[in-house]
This record gives structure tokens, C-alpha cells and sequence, in this order.
């Protein structure tokens, strides 16, 4: 088990070995920690989801002011680099991008240093690029967190992920496409 959970999160077969099952009520991972998204610069997050259910708020990463990204239930899957506000964020519409019962890898990739909202936020999806539409500016800083970095649970609004999660990945860099 490489992880600690709260509620009833449990080990099951996943993409790799194992995987974190999340039962769309109570289980969750907390971090326990805030440095790890906190005043950086850079970061890339990045995870193996397999969705139970498209229609709920299935968050895979949260941490202040919904920091991180998550499947809304409405169509679209939300990218957030900035953990003051809600404003600034990057956003797809998933149609036939992915459905439910399959493994989906999604990454969400931040460089403050970069200029212009599409090279500081991207996203992946099983490898593959996807153009992001934009609202407000994307920040040059993920600014200072004042929630711990949660797994499978939104810090605001208590709504819960419901399916499988594995393979995280939480880089204190910006991976370029050949990385990813």
C-alpha cells in the first residue's frame, strides 16, 4: 500500500498493481501536506483515474480554492493552477475524450515562467495534448496554500471522487511533452 487514506479508501487491482478505490462518499487521500503545490512556480501533476461515475464531481487533485483538477459532472474536466481563486483556469470539454469504467491517464502541467495562459497551463490526456480554453490569467505562482493537498476529495465543497485512482505522480517541475 503506498498511500494512507481516510474513510474507506482500499487497495484493488489497478492500472499498475494496485490502485486506490474511492467510493464516491467518505474516502479520500490527505497529503498532510501543503509545501508540496504551495508558492511554486512550477509543478505537474498526474494520475491514472478510472471513473465510476461521469455525472458528480469526481475531483482527482484539491487543494485551496479547488487548486489542482477534476471532472465537474457537467462535460468538462477543470484545470486549476492557481489556489486563491477559481477565476483563473484552463478547462475541455470531454465528450469521447474518456467514459467510465476505463483507465484514463490525466496531466495537468504548470510553468508560471512561461508567458501567455497556454504555456503556463497544458493538459494531457493518455499522452496526448488537449487545447484548453481559457478564462481569466493563468498565475506566474501557484500562490501559498491553506489547504493540504487532497486525493479523491474537493477541500471546498466535500464532494467526493468515485472510481479508482493510481499511479500519482506530483512533480515539482514542468514535464515537457516527450517527458509526459
Amino acid at each position: 500500500k503506498l498511500y494512507t487514506g481516510n474513510g474507506t479508501t482500499q487497495s484493488i487491482s489497478g492500472y499498475i498493481n494496485g490502485s486506490g478505490s474511492f467510493n464516491g462518499s467518505s474516502s479520500y487521500i490527505d497529503t498532510n501536506s501543503t509545501s508540496i503545490y504551495s508558492a511554486k512556480n512550477k509543478i505537474t501533476l498526474s494520475a491514472w483515474v478510472n471513473f465510476s461515475n461521469l455525472n458528480t464531481n469526481n475531483y482527482i487533485f484539491s487543494g485551496s480554492n479547488n487548486f489542482g483538477f477534476y471532472d465537474y459532472g457537467n462535460g468538462y474536466i477543470y484545470f486549476l493552477p492557481d489556489s486563491t481563486t477559481t477565476a483563473n483556469k484552463g478547462y475541455y470539454q470531454v465528450s469521447g475524450l474518456y467514459t467510465t469504467h476505463e483507465w484514463v491517464n490525466i496531466v495537468m502541467v504548470f510553468d508560471g515562467t512561461a508567458s501567455g495562459n497556454s504555456s503556463r497551463l497544458k493538459a494531457y490526456v493518455n499522452g496526448n495534448p488537449i487545447t484548453l480554453t481559457y478564462t481569466g490569467t493563468i498565475p506566474t505562482t501557484t500562490n501559498t496554500a491553506t489547504s493540504n493537498l487532497l486525493i479523491g476529495k474537493s477541500t471546498t465543497l466535500g464532494t467526493f471522487f468515485s472510481g479508482s485512482i493510481d499511479q500519482v505522480r506530483i512533480y515539482d517541475t514542468a514535464l515537457s511533452s516527450t517527458d509526459i
